[in-house]
């Protein structure tokens, strides 16, 4: 391969290919990228908003159960995506078919427009309230410079983390001290009431999957395709959301506690860090941002043929618009709502990968030829089917826990109506 091959194919960020092993990184570099991803500042507010809603023990159950969900989903995603070097995006045109695909490829994408407005307003919010600087222009300011690095790839990504993860860990780290000497020590801590409204167990478990759904269901093959091998992207999974997730979640169960608030703004506050909180937000933003950005972008460019700036450009745009109108206010709706779309994708190409076709897809050539077929029915059975259980899980049956059962409705499903109606790829010698 050339030396200009690979500029153009790093700029494009192999997003109508798969990656050549030649290009795949060590494991530290996707990994630092997920931490950065996973310390995000609607992440905080989730964490103060559900552990403020029980007791810290049963807080701290609940964010065990979501993080192995998450480890659960994003190491199977991206153990698939390092095994096919393949986007998210390209991946969904074999499960979903050619046409099909492009509209399940999109799921991801609008919901992270959502969590991109969720972020920006959260983070403008901050800089406000601790500076005094225009709401709307700090909406505008912010997108326009994740914009930028989003748009340079991968690997400026990572310095951006490099920076942002430390000092994250450190000031969460800080945040949680003050909130447990604030409560009067461990003690009076794991006897706290909770501080904010009640809500179920399920519920809770629910919101807490939901804080990631939306990541660990597309973003997890985006990101660890760039891993050498499988085992190495199940890794990054364990790590990211089997200790640095937990500790960001525990850190901010246990601000909120201190604090005596669910409001991520007024918990910093009272603790006198709301300008420390700030830097930290600002930087949990931008990487979270860029990854949103950056992931969203494959995802559309597989959907539409478009260069992948053509995606990075229409996030931050639309997600400036949705932070303008306070989009966080509707955080706890959201996460319910990403649940439903997003787990059960999961579910469905596990089992079109694992079971359907046996774990190859044919090369990538068969989709620029057109030989694959448009629609994939069962797929598409499979993928509402698991929504609709994670709906009825959550809001009538409270038995069980959503994402799980959506997941393995969807996987099931996915199975038995491929056997009915699949469509058949075409053989070709597959990509590994």
């Amino acid at each position: 391969m050339s030396e200009a091959k690979v500029t153009v194919d790093n700029f494009e960020e192999y997003s109508q290919e798969a990656v050549p092993m030649a290009a795949r990184r060590s494991m530290v570099k996707p990994l630092v990228v997920w931490i950065g991803y996973a310390f995000f500042p609607s992440g905080i507010a989730a964490a103060i908003t559900i552990g403020g809603s029980f007791s810290f023990l049963q807080a701290a159950l609940i964010v065990f159960i979501g993080c192995i969900v998450l480890v659960f989903i994003s190491g199977t995603m991206g153990a698939i995506g390092a095994k096919t070097g393949l986007s998210f995006g390209l991946i969904a045109r074999y499960v979903w078919g050619s046409k099909g695909g492009r509209i399940a490829a999109l799921i991801p994408p609008i919901g992270l427009i959502g969590w991109g407005g969720t972020h920006i307003s959260y983070a403008a919010e901050f800089l406000t309230t601790a500076f005094h600087i225009n709401y709307y222009l700090l909406c505008f300011l912010m997108a326009a410079v994740f914009c930028a690095i989003a748009l340079v790839g991968f690997k400026y990504m990572t310095w951006v983390a490099n920076l942002a993860v430390p000092v994250s860990i450190i000031l969460l780290g800080i945040g949680a001290y003050k909130g447990l000497q604030e409560i009067g020590g461990w003690d009076a801590l794991l006897n706290a009431d909770p501080v904010g409204t009640p809500i179920t167990v399920i519920s809770g478990i629910t919101l807490m999957v939901g804080t990631f759904a939306c990541g660990t269901g597309g973003g997890s093959t985006d990101i660890q395709r760039w891993c050498k091998s499988p085992f190495q992207a199940v890794m990054v999974a364990v790590v990211t959301f089997g200790v640095a997730y937990v500790y960001l979640m525990l850190t901010g169960t246990i601000i909120s506690l201190g604090a005596g608030t669910t409001d991520v703004v007024q918990a910093f506050a009272g603790l006198g860090m709301l300008f420390s909180a700030t830097f930290v937000v600002l930087f949990l933003t931008w990487t979270t941002c860029d990854t949103d950005y950056y992931t969203s972008s494959l995802a559309i460019s597989a959907a539409t043929g478009w260069k992948r700036a053509y995606g990075v450009v229409i996030m931050p745009t639309i997600s400036c618009v949705l932070a303008m109108t306070h989009f966080s206010q509707y955080l706890s709706i959201f996460l319910i709502v990403m649940v439903a779309l997003i787990v059960p994708l999961m579910g469905v190409v596990t089992a079109n990968f694992l079971v359907v076709n046996k774990r190859k897809y044919p090369d990538i050539s068969v989709l620029k030829e057109g030989l694959v077929p448009e629609w994939q029915p069962g797929s598409f059975i499979g993928l509402i089917l698991g929504a609709v259980t994670v709906i009825l899980t959550e809001q009538v049956w409270n038995i069980g826990c959503p994402a799980i059962q959506g997941i393995v409705v969807a996987f099931a499903a996915t199975i038995l109506f491929d056997k009915l109606i699949y469509r058949p790829l075409p053989e070709r010698e597959a990509r590994l």
